[in-house]
């Protein structure tokens, strides 16, 4: 019944995504609809989309039920994958190609030819930075795919939308410009949380501005908008004040009070908008969500204003809040699924015993039930620095940042 399906194994893979990997990926913080409604289409209508999903979907069914399958399915599956996802690069190559060779013959910004292959080609990096991100994080697959990510939605901005298809005929440019916007607030996402952890500042591209609301079309439910862009603001704090907070590697009490008075009250300004945060939630596990979000939040910007002061009482509240909103997620029986920025901020700030080992619980619980690597690559990650511990004389919150340096790993929280 579809085309570009052979096989019995390649049905069933289009059925397992379909009714598992965007659940899950959604939380509060995305919605799995859109998935549906949106990008399913899209894949019907292209091969190399096609090759991709399946190959997502044989990654993801590998992870939930590795342990349980007999090996000849192992095999059968492995394969296929291996298949799918030589065919979906060699398509999303030709892809890429087609969009460097039309940059440069099409001089018309507006021309519907630019943006067509544009779209095709932003859809299809954004699915295989989700491929990455269900392998691991830890090989840094997924930042060449990021990067390329940012500069297709870079060009699909500038590019605008047309009226006419690439044949001169008029298109519905209301749906058009549904399926970008849905491409363009999930490429958003990963890129200002990939940068927690990253050395980069955020893409400077917002698709939906403070006065626009988000419609069915957006991964992202409209309160999560607004925390996103809290977020953007302190990792941008954090670059800006990076390097006046490292000039002096003699001192371990310097705060952004202390080298800049203008990013300082920057810092003040952000605490209050996470303080005053509205979150709008469909239930009480969305509320108690964003609860857990706010906290991070808050220690993010705290320990960026306050790099050495990890042990402060400010901090240790926030955690425990946090960890507390956690537990409550728990008796609802809502699992975290893929929502590793707040578990890494806890698990970085946790100095007692009994925190780390509630966090790692939780992300063990998350990888089990979202079959998703990068989960299970920030558990390794944060077990090991667990073992490696803090220097009493030196608690800084910024010394996994050179952990991760040193150990070239790539961690993606999202």
């Amino acid at each position: 019944m579809i085309h570009g399906i052979e096989t019995a194994l390649e049905h069933e893979l289009f059925h397992h995504y379909i009714n598992f990997v965007p659940q899950a990926f959604s939380l509060a913080t995305i919605r799995s609809a859109p998935f549906h409604s949106i990008l399913i289409p899209q894949v019907l209508r292209d091969r190399g989309l096609l090759y991709t999903l399946l190959s997502i979907a044989a990654t993801h069914l590998l992870n939930l039920d590795y342990s349980d399958m007999s090996e000849p399915r192992q095999r059968s599956i492995k394969s296929t994958r291996w298949q799918l996802r030589g065919k979906a690069l060699k398509c999303h190559v030709e892809k890429v190609a087609a969009v460097s060779v039309l940059a440069v013959s099409v001089p018309a910004f507006s021309d519907s030819s630019v943006q067509v292959k544009l779209d095709v080609a932003l859809a299809s990096t954004l699915m295989l930075l989700q491929l990455d991100c269900l392998d691991s994080g830890k090989d840094g697959h997924w930042r060449l795919h990021l990067f390329a990510a940012s500069e297709l939605a870079r060009q699909r901005v500038k590019e605008g939308w047309s009226n006419m298809d690439a044949d001169g005929t008029p298109t519905n440019s209301r749906d058009d410009k549904t399926v970008v916007r849905f491409f363009l607030d999930l490429y958003r996402y990963d890129d200002v949380l990939a940068c927690v952890t990253l050395d980069e500042h955020p893409c400077p591209i917002d698709p939906v501005s403070s006065s626009e609301k988000t419609g069915s079309y957006s991964p992202l439910p409209q309160t999560y908008h607004s925390l996103l862009s809290i977020l953007t603001q302190i990792v941008e704090l954090r670059r800006r004040a990076l390097p006046e907070l490292s000039l002096d590697q003699t001192s371990f009490d310097r705060n952004l009070a202390d080298v800049n008075t203008d990013e300082f009250t920057k810092s003040l300004e952000l605490c209050t908008l996470i303080q005053n945060w509205k979150i709008k939630p469909d239930s009480q596990g969305d509320m108690i969500l964003g609860e857990v979000y706010r906290r991070a939040c808050f220690i993010f910007l705290y320990l960026t204003t306050y790099p050495y002061d990890i042990a402060d009482a400010k901090v240790k509240c926030a955690l425990e809040e946090g960890l507390a909103h956690l537990d409550l997620l728990a008796s609802h029986e809502i699992a975290l699924k893929c929502a590793t920025f707040p578990l890494f901020i806890f698990g970085i700030a946790a100095l007692q015993h009994d925190q780390q080992d509630m966090v790692t619980k939780v992300l063990d619980l998350s990888f089990r039930q979202s079959g998703i690597g990068n989960v299970k690559e920030v558990l390794t990650f944060l077990k090991e620095w667990r073992i490696r511990g803090y220097d009493q004389n030196n608690l800084t919150f910024w010394l996994w940042e050179d952990e991760i340096r040193a150990r070239q790993m790539y961690l993606f929280l999202v």
